[in-house]
């Protein structure tokens, strides 16, 4: 058969096109065109033991979202809360199932089994054997953290994590570096802190799933930074409703706190002790006090935007004032701390245009552009560390 320059047959029809109807075992019509039944040739070449493991690996980084959603179900189906509230601290599946809402019982059990042996399998649950010889699960420091009233759980972030807002920026992530864009805000058509009527609950979740957070932070924080005993008044900018800065006045009751932010959350802020809330726009000014905490609020900002609230920062501040950040700081530890912040900014390259965890010498280059000259990385347990900047 003669085929031209342009790929084509003498006939006019594409080489690509050609398709070999292929039946699977299930009776389903699995049609493959010539190109892609001509792809995956394999050589003569022995395969090393390092190329088959590093195919292993391949392949579980594109499994990777199953264990997300692996996670999905477990919440969904609240097994931590269910195992959390056994009288011995450990459930067969047949005893998870029986306080589950299923169609299906007797076929849930064997099927559940998958689930938790997978979670077993990544250390979120741990096992052991009963009286009754039955494989009986356990929750661990990690599942734990997953119990509803557990004081640093962060099950809230499941409703935030999972939205339905979330897929459509992360399939977007490569925009942000071959588009120059914000992928969030190509996928719906304004920034994430704005109000979309699209997801009108996208707020409280986040609101909600922040102040459970906050409040492991914060604690973190209020314990281990010694600076806080020699100010008179904080503020917050950026505070929220005000929860950190009420935690950090239950540690150190002799501080007057400050929350600051805008109008729009300051208006569903409650009432807490020795807080005065304030609204306003930290681009342009910033309430004054002896010092200033920025709490994970750079990370969300571009350098340009960062230094503008630097510089209102710098204006608010008396010449012995100090500014408090609280960020993560990227550095090139492998560790899970170090996971979760290299995690945390892929995130801010997908939800901010310009947002990033930044190294201790970037964060530096903009206090310096904002007229700052004094600055000393402050090392805490947490995972966020302290920079203390002064004039």
């Amino acid at each position: 058969m003669a085929v031209s320059t342009n790929g084509k047959t003498s006939e006019g029809v594409s080489d690509v096109s050609r398709t070999k109807n292929i039946t699977n075992g299930n009776g389903m019509d699995m049609s493959v065109s010539a190109n892609v039944a001509s792809i995956g040739s394999v050589s003569a070449t022995p395969l090393s033991p390092e190329d088959k493991r590093d195919h292993v690996v391949a392949i579980n980084f594109l499994l990777g979202w199953v264990q997300t959603w692996a996670l999905k179900a477990v919440v969904t189906m609240r097994i931590p809360d269910i195992i959390s509230k056994a009288p011995m601290d450990a459930l067969t599946a047949r005893e998870i199932i029986s306080q589950i809402q299923c169609k299906n019982p007797s076929n849930a059990v064997p099927l559940l089994e998958r689930l938790m042996r997978f979670m077993v399998c990544k250390g979120f649950f741990s096992e052991s054997v009963n009286g009754e010889n039955e494989i009986a699960y356990e929750l661990n420091g990690v599942s734990k953290m997953y119990v509803t009233d557990h004081e640093m759980s962060v099950v809230e972030w499941v409703n935030v994590a999972f939205h339905r807002s979330g897929i459509p920026a992360l399939t977007r992530m490569h925009e942000a570096i071959t588009e120059d864009v914000c992928p969030w805000d190509q996928a719906h058509g304004m920034p994430i802190y704005a109000h979309n009527p699209k997801f009108p609950e996208l707020g409280d979740f986040f609101h909600k799933a922040m102040i459970v957070h906050s409040n492991f932070l914060t604690k973190i924080l209020a314990e281990e930074y010694e600076g806080f005993k020699d100010f008179k008044v904080l503020v917050d900018v950026g505070g929220s409703l005000g929860n950190n800065l009420a935690l950090i006045l239950r540690f150190h009751p002799h501080l007057r706190g400050i929350n600051f932010d805008m109008p729009s959350v300051i208006a569903g802020a409650p009432s807490f002790p020795g807080v005065e809330h304030v609204g306003g726009n930290f681009y342009e000014s910033v309430p004054s006090g002896d010092a200033i905490m920025l709490m994970a609020i750079l990370h969300n900002n571009s350098d340009e935007n960062c230094v503008k609230i630097l510089r209102s920062v710098h204006a608010a501040l008396p010449e012995d004032g100090k500014l408090i950040v609280a960020e993560y700081i990227m550095t090139n530890e492998a560790d899970h701390n170090g996971e979760r912040i290299r995690l945390l900014d892929m995130l801010m390259l997908v939800q901010f245009r310009g947002g990033e965890e930044r190294t201790f010498e970037h964060h530096k280059t903009l206090y310096e552009a904002a007229g700052f000259r004094h600055y000393k990385l402050i090392k805490t347990s947490g995972p966020m560390d302290i920079i203390e900047v002064r004039k």
